[in-house]
């Protein structure tokens, strides 16, 4: 199973959730050779829970899964830390709308989590946990408290950040989790620039957490990734320009 575990659908977070998006995402990641991925919004992206109610009438949510007809996508979503930095926290679809409901409909920066407090909500749910981009300056976590680190299921390997690839193994290495592949697409330019090839397919989370733990899978960085990284952030801008002055 091939599995890109960082991916929005959004151009950004001030703009709504459209099916006919989200559709061309999963078109362009089926192309790219996934066979999954997991939706990760983040969690003060503009109605959140619309997401999942426009989902919800699109397809039918099976085992852990929105079903698209031999094509997964797995629920997840982005918080920001109070320390600085972002988490990925996935799990069942009732988990994450669970944990966002932690919070007020209009989230602000005084309202973001501290990362011990996530972690405990995040494992009384059995979620996986990712430290997304864990060496992008803006979004630090690479000299957070090992010991609050250590309780991640893994640190991304994002598509849009190989040049601290370096780092990111180093950490990896130092608190023995293993690196894991998210594209952090917010376009589709970005989709498939790394992947997670998982030796079996998995239709739970519960499952999938365990084959993380055991290090069942491999990453993989496509020819070209970075480059298809830069011209992605670009077309993203030029479209998100255009899309706010509409």
């Amino acid at each position: 199973m091939y599995i890109d575990f960082h991916c929005h659908t959004k151009l950004s977070k001030k703009f709504e959730f459209e099916l006919n998006s989200f559709n061309k995402v999963i078109t362009v990641a089926r192309k790219k050779g996934l066979d999954a991925i997991v939706l990760t919004e983040h969690f003060h992206t503009i109605n959140f829970f619309n997401i999942y109610n426009t989902l919800d009438k699109a397809y039918e949510y099976k085992h852990d899964y929105y079903d698209l007809g031999s094509f997964k996508v797995f629920c997840g979503m982005e918080v920001d830390i109070r320390e600085s930095g972002h988490i990925l926290i996935i799990g069942r679809k009732e988990d994450v709308l669970d944990i966002r409901g932690l919070f007020s409909k209009n989230i602000s920066e005084a309202d973001y989590p501290a990362l011990k407090y996530l972690l405990d909500e995040a494992d009384k749910r059995k979620m996986i946990k990712i430290g997304a981009h864990p060496a992008k300056k803006s979004h630090y976590l690479m000299d957070m408290d090992t010991d609050l680190l250590k309780r991640l299921d893994g640190l991304g390997l994002n598509g849009k950040d190989l040049k601290n690839r370096d780092k990111v193994t180093r950490l990896s290495n130092k608190i023995d989790i293993p690196l894991i592949a998210g594209s952090d697409t917010h376009h589709i330019l970005h989709m498939g620039t790394v992947k997670n090839h998982f030796y079996s397919e998995y239709e739970k989370i519960a499952d999938l957490k365990i084959a993380i733990q055991n290090r069942e899978f491999e990453t993989i960085i496509t020819k070209g990734a970075r480059l298809k990284a830069c011209i992605g952030q670009l077309v993203k801008k030029m479209a998100k320009t255009l899309k706010e002055a509409q």
